[in-house]
C-alpha cells in the first residue's frame, strides 16, 4: 500500500511541477509524504505542523537572505572582488549557516515533546529524500523537454 501512496505522489509531483502555482502543491505534496514517512497519528500531526511550518518558513527566510546577500551577490560581480568584500561575503554566509544550525536545534527542541527522536531522525531523512525526489524528477522533466526540443530543430 504504502508503495502506491508513494508512486502516487511522485506521479503528483511531476503533474504539479507543470503548474503555475506548483510551490503551492509541492508543500502539500511534501505535507503528504511528511505524514506518511513518519507515520504521525492525529494528535501528533495537530502538534507537530504548526511547529514545523514555522520553521520551514524561518529556513526559508534564510535561504531567501544567503541569495540575496551572497549569491547574488556573487553573480553581479566582476572577477575581481576586493578582499574586504570577500571577507564580509564569507561573514555572512557563515552567519546565515550558524543559523541554520539554530533553527534545525529549536526544531528537535520544540519538537521533543511531540514526536519521539526516533521520528525526529525519520523527518530528517525524509526531507533529504523528498528533496532528492523532487531534484530527480525536475531533472528528468528538464531532461525530456531539451530532448523535445532537439527533435524540433532541422
Amino acid at each position: 500500500m504504502k508503495t502506491y501512496i508513494t508512486l502516487f505522489i511522485l506521479f503528483i509531483s511531476v503533474a504539479a511541477m507543470a503548474q503555475p502555482d506548483s510551490k503551492e502543491r509541492i508543500e502539500a505534496l511534501k505535507t503528504a509524504y511528511l505524514t506518511e514517512q513518519l507515520e504521525l497519528t492525529s494528535k501528533e500531526a495537530q502538534k507537530f505542523w504548526p511547529i514545523y511550518n514555522a520553521y520551514s518558513e524561518r529556513l526559508h527566510d534564510l535561504y531567501v537572505r544567503e541569495h540575496k546577500e551572497v549569491k547574488d551577490e556573487l553573480r553581479n560581480c566582476s572577477d575581481e572582488l576586493s578582499e574586504s568584500k570577500s571577507a564580509q561575503l564569507v561573514e555572512t554566509f557563515i552567519s546565515i549557516e550558524e543559523n541554520k544550525v539554530k533553527e534545525r536545534r529549536n526544531l528537535v527542541k520544540n519538537l521533543a515533546p511531540v514526536i519521539s527522536k526516533k521520528k525526529t531522525i525519520k523527518l530528517f531523512k525524509a526531507e533529504d529524500d523528498f528533496r532528492r525526489r523532487l531534484l530527480k524528477e525536475y531533472r528528468e522533466r528538464r531532461h525530456k523537454e531539451e530532448e523535445e526540443k532537439r527533435k524540433e530543430q532541422p
